[in-house]
């Protein structure tokens, strides 16, 4: 699994990121935004995206990361 993470993206990118991943048929395994401003003085979310391929979490890095 890859993991690859988006720091404070709003909901609106976020949702098309997974459109994206839809669209595409990429191989996203699963995906979390959670809120970690109470612990990150420089972050207020960060949003993981798990893929089982390689190559997908590649092409979705040069597109969106």
């Amino acid at each position: 699994m890859i993991d690859i993470h988006i720091c404070d993206a709003s909901d609106k990118r976020i949702n098309d990121m997974v459109d994206y991943c839809n669209t595409n048929n990429l191989s996203l395994v699963k995906f979390e935004n959670l809120d970690v401003s109470d612990v990150s003085g420089k972050w207020d979310t960060i949003a993981t995206f798990t893929f089982s391929e390689e190559c997908d979490a590649l092409a979705f890095k040069l597109k969106h990361g």
